[in-house]
């Protein structure tokens, strides 16, 4: 899935999952890199950890070298991987970096600014 303004953050994390993509990319240029880089997964420098229906997601280290995507993808992995109901997910950070990380994919939950 390419995030080119027609797709969001919000629509891959929450796919149904005969729609969930592989891959997670900017756009079209992304044809060109590594497809393992790509791919929804856990992604190292992010911790997703799901309970009672909230993940919390906290950093393992710098996302500088990354697209910025890797947030996303983590994300989306933990929450495909433990089959949550998406209409009751809560998304939360647990550190300023993850917060950021949330903020700029609109994946936080209950924020509003």
């Amino acid at each position: 899935m390419v995030l080119t303004g027609v797709n969001s953050a919000r629509d891959a994390v929450y796919a149904l999952p005969a729609q969930r993509p592989t891959y997670i990319a900017h756009d079209l240029r992304s044809l060109h890199h590594n497809a393992v880089e790509l791919e929804v997964a856990p992604q190292s420098v992010w911790r997703v950890d799901a309970r009672d229906g909230t993940l919390t997601v906290s950093t393992n280290g710098d996302d500088n070298a990354g697209d910025g995507l890797s947030v996303v993808r983590a994300v989306a992995w933990a929450v495909w991987d433990a089959q949550l109901d998406a209409a009751h997910i809560r998304i939360q950070a647990a550190d300023e970096q993850a917060r950021n990380a949330l903020k700029r994919w609109s994946l936080l939950s209950g924020v509003i600014d």
